[in-house]
């Protein structure tokens, strides 16, 4: 992990234990497209040529606009991941996830919960 940054300007991630990642944004940050490839970058420069875990707290992302939303579920954001428990503020934010990850089928264990304590349970049982 030498070398490798664990922020930019819009997220951080902070090593849990490893394989295991907290990725979180700062607050109305307004995500597209560039970012995720950015975001890309660092995890897998973290990841040290393995699969993690990631916990992704949305709690302070404002928007996620669909080249965004379309590039995360493709194969290429995803070979890094073994697993991902996402964190949304409301139900509603829930609700819109869930129906998005209906629509895109991720290749890997994915899913939304309202406390970070519940996805880092979840990750920990099925990892």
């Amino acid at each position: 992990m030498d070398n490798v940054p664990t922020s930019v300007d819009f997220l951080k991630i902070e090593e849990l234990e490893f394989p295991l990642f907290l990725v979180t944004f700062k607050d109305g940050v307004r995500m597209n497209f560039e970012m995720v490839l950015k975001a890309r970058e660092v995890y897998n420069g973290l990841s040290e040529g393995h699969r993690i875990n990631l916990i992704v707290d949305l709690t302070g992302v404002k928007q996620v606009d669909m080249d965004a939303r379309k590039s995360m579920s493709d194969d290429n954001f995803q070979e890094r991941i073994a697993v991902m428990a996402i964190v949304v503020r409301d139900p509603i934010s829930r609700m819109i996830g869930n129906f998005m990850i209906g629509l895109n089928k991720p290749k890997i264990p994915l899913q939304l919960f309202s406390s970070f304590d519940a996805a880092r349970k979840w990750i920990d049982k099925i990892s």
